[in-house]
Order: C-alpha cells, then sequence, then structure tokens
C-alpha cells in the first residue's frame, strides 16, 4: 500500500524480525540483555494507535473523518508516555549495570 516506503522503515521493519529471531533462539533465564529486548518489544507493542494511525493516514490521505484527528491525538500522547517509559527503564538498566561493575 505504501508503494515507496523508506529505506529506515524498512530497516526498521528488518531490525525487528532480526531481534524477535534471536528472542527465540536464547535462554531468557541465562541473559539479561535477551529479557530487557523482551521488555523494549513488550513496551512499544502498547504504542500500537501510533501502527493505527500510521496505517489509516495511507488509505485516507483525502478526506479524513473527525475521528482520525482524535486518533493522531492520542497516538502522540501514547508514543511519548511509551518511549520515555521504555528508554528510561533501559537507561537505568544501563546505569545501574555501569555502577556494579567495580
Amino acid at each position: 500500500m505504501v508503494p515507496k516506503l523508506p529505506v529506515g522503515t524498512k530497516i526498521h521493519h528488518w531490525s525487528a524480525v532480526a531481534f524477535m529471531l534471536a528472542v527465540w533462539r536464547v535462554s531468557l533465564a541465562e541473559y539479561e540483555v535477551g529479557q530487557k529486548l523482551m521488555m523494549y518489544g513488550f513496551w512499544s507493542t502498547l504504542a500500537f494507535p501510533v501502527n493505527a494511525f500510521l496505517a489509516l493516514r495511507v488509505p485516507m490521505d483525502k478526506a479524513k473523518p473527525a475521528w482520525f484527528w482524535a486518533l493522531s491525538l492520542v497516538s502522540l500522547v501514547d508514543y511519548i508516555l511509551v518511549c520515555f517509559f521504555n528508554w528510561g527503564l533501559h537507561v537505568v538498566w544501563i546505569f545501574n549495570k555501569l555502577l556494579h561493575l567495580r
């Protein structure tokens, strides 16, 4: 449906598949990085309104109903919150790891 899908989007999708295969391959009980990758994926799924908005904007290119603009606002707020918590938890984890290296 998107004839000129940006290269960055293609890289994002292929990376998501590669990470999914990596998570399936490792024992999450043994590898903390695998656990964090799984957590990243979980938080990313909470941004589903963003994906709905991005998918619907193409077929609704001409006439957008009123609810579409509400979806765009919900998507924006959702994306900001999900990114904040997702990245925030990972930053805290990284700092904890760095502080306990001594």
